[in-house]
């Protein structure tokens, strides 16, 4: 309805239809799932990319080698062990492999109270948790990461041409693991954490994996089987 600036801001009015918020049940579901189509479609534009993490740390940056090492924790066997071994060797590789992945905006608020079904398209009113993520672990964030990811993937790329290039299977797929990994450490379960670790490290060993890096990636051999 309105756009105006005030001092470093953007500020815009929307219009909110009936302003009747939606309702969990079975019109849910497929309002959610505009709503964050919508939404991973959007290419983050550089500039907020850069200020972004000037302040706050995308995946990668939190998955440092004092928080991996919490595994340790839950290491019972010498299998175990190997894999976190190998896994650890090949942190800085999974970081860097994720921070060459397309960034996509993640929005954890959108719920039926937080959302508002308007006429032509629904809207959402919540913000403040807002986050930046490699595209594969926003997905993941958003429950897009399962047997249909694929074809979310391939939905996602008439809008996104940074997309084109990009598969699911051995290549985003890895930020939705290690998104899961790092689940499984905040929450202290750490044997669920060593099973994403050892998922992660096949995925390492896909074929054609790292293919969309400039530098082919160089995985441990030490990968527990």
């Amino acid at each position: 309805a309105a756009r105006f600036d005030y001092r470093d801001y953007t500020l815009v009015i929307q219009e909110a239809g009936n302003g009747k918020r939606c309702q969990a049940g079975k019109n849910w579901p497929p309002i959610q799932e505009r709503v964050i189509s919508r939404m991973l479609s959007v290419v983050p534009p550089a500039k907020l990319v850069r200020s972004y993490r000037h302040t706050r740390r995308m995946l990668p940056d939190r998955l440092n080698q004092a928080f991996c090492e919490r595994l340790w924790i839950g290491v019972d066997n010498e299998e175990e062990a190997q894999c976190l071994t190998a896994f650890l060797a090949s942190r800085e590789d999974i970081t860097r492999m994720l921070r060459g992945q397309p960034i996509a905006l993640c929005n954890p608020e959108i719920t039926p109270p937080n959302v508002i079904n308007a006429p032509d398209r629904p809207l959402v009113m919540a913000w403040g948790k807002w986050a930046l993520e490699p595209i594969g672990a926003a997905m993941a964030r958003h429950g897009w990461a399962g047997t249909n990811a694929g074809e979310h993937l391939e939905s996602l790329r008439q809008y996104r041409g940074d997309l084109t290039a990009r598969d699911w299977a051995g290549d985003l797929q890895l930020g939705a693991e290690c998104h899961v990994l790092e689940q499984a450490i905040n929450g202290e379960r750490y044997k669920a954490g060593l099973q994403a670790a050892n998922q992660i490290l096949k995925t390492l060993e896909t074929p054609g994996f790292g293919s969309q890096d400039e530098q082919p990636l160089e995985t441990s051999k030490a990968i527990a089987q």
